[in-house]
């Protein structure tokens, strides 16, 4: 139970993260647990779709393999809603640099 205590605690640190190194910090932290509820794990997309401290360093190795890995693990309880944005900011590099080749002259 103590572990659930310290992962809503670092859960909510992210979700009001005002800086990239506390961003990186936190994911440090939370990357030490292998388990989070049904919860945890849409608080922990919330976050990372709406903070910008988070999205904003989304393509860093650190962020995106945490994030990445919450959303493979738990995407079947994953809001729908949070989803689409979620693929949009961590998984849309391969679309974006297509887009951007058909520009460049």
């Amino acid at each position: 139970i103590a572990s659930d205590y310290e992962k809503d605690t670092l859960i909510s640190k992210l979700s009001n993260s005002g800086t990239f190194a506390a961003t990186h910090s936190i994911i440090q932290n939370l990357s030490e647990f292998e388990d989070f509820s049904t919860k945890q794990a849409n608080d922990i997309i919330y976050a990372g779709i709406t903070n910008n401290q988070i999205f904003w360093i989304g393509k860093d190795p650190d962020v995106n393999i945490f994030m990445n890995k919450i959303y493979d693990k738990y995407n079947d309880s994953i809001a729908k809603e949070y989803s689409e944005l979620f693929l949009a900011y961590y998984r849309s590099s391969e679309e974006q640099n297509d887009d951007e080749d058909i520009f460049s002259f």
